[in-house]
């Protein structure tokens, strides 16, 4: 199974297979696009690098992730008096006139705390793209999600981050970083922020406005206990989406608060090198990987 995670002007990607009741993994890492473009030829650059070439199981299938700035995301407040549909179709109406509706896909779920639903709209074009992009290769598209949402699985799931139920994913990036919520295991909110080292400017953000933003304001390198004892969450799940960040630096200060989150320490069979764990949580954001691997059921489908 190869999994990518892509980028304005880079591609990470994660390869991995199962053997027996194991997830191994053959080959990772970082490959720059040219021009900014993603394309197949992106693609093949990974399946041939020798590690995936020599895998002794060729995968078909692929997992495409895109930041969420890619798509559009919307939360609909439910009712007793509406049905989900209803609410639906009237959020569409509000957002688009017919004819631009015409140019998306929408999916919606109802995991959102409080029983809201998530919203996303993916451009046709672009979902077109990827699938497109995989099929002249033949390899079988058979994911195509947001990276945060990903890195949230693999928090909940593999981390056992439900267990707890309350915890944040910080996605540290070079430029911006995001922040999801998760409260009683559901959705409260994602919010897109750029940091520095007097203040915090909001890019964007889903969910309630109030709430987000008190946690941003408690969201720096020295005060991260305060999120606990205002019972805003329990955990903070943190990972790296490039591989200049200062992640390190935050991590070094709040030891206590913060938990990297790579698949890679999951993986018993991965010999670790030093550093390894930080470094490589770039990662993070193909969590859906071990979904897909298990799911599978026998090697030869890995």
């Amino acid at each position: 199974m190869i999994a990518i995670s892509v980028k304005k002007d880079r591609v990470n990607f994660l390869s991995v297979f199962r053997s027996g009741r194991e997830i191994e993994v053959n080959d990772f890492g970082v490959i720059q696009l040219k021009s900014n473009t993603f394309n197949s030829q992106v693609i093949s650059q990974i399946l041939n690098r020798r590690k995936i070439r020599k895998s002794p199981i060729i995968s078909k299938k692929c997992m495409i992730f895109i930041d969420s700035s890619e798509v559009i995301l919307n939360q609909i407040r439910t009712g007793e008096k509406v049905d989900s549909d209803t609410l639906v179709q009237w959020n569409n109406d509000l957002m688009f006139n017919d004819t631009c509706l015409d140019r998306y896909n929408d999916l919606h779920y109802q995991t959102c705390k409080d029983a809201n639903i998530l919203s996303v709209y993916i451009e046709k074009s672009k979902q077109s793209h990827y699938y497109s992009s995989c099929k002249k290769i033949d390899l079988n598209l058979s994911c195509l999600s947001i990276n945060i949402f990903s890195a949230e699985y693999l928090a909940r799931e593999i981390f056992d981050a439900k267990s707890d139920g309350n915890y944040a994913i910080w996605g540290i990036g070079a430029q911006k970083d995001n922040l999801m919520i998760v409260h009683d295991n559901q959705f409260v909110g994602l919010i897109t922020f750029k940091r520095s080292k007097k203040d915090m400017e909001i890019v964007d953000f889903i969910g309630p406005e109030k709430y987000l933003l008190d946690c941003i304001d408690k969201i720096n390198t020295n005060n991260f206990s305060e999120l606990k004892s205002a019972n805003l969450i329990n955990k903070v799940y943190a990972y790296q989406k490039s591989l200049k960040t200062d992640i390190k630096k935050i991590i070094k200060k709040n030891k206590d608060s913060i938990e990297i989150l790579n698949p890679l320490l999951k993986i018993p069979s991965f010999k670790k090198r030093r550093n390894e764990d930080i470094k490589s949580s770039f990662l993070a954001e193909m969590g859906y990987i071990f979904k897909m691997v298990e799911s599978s059921g026998v090697e030869e489908n890995a």
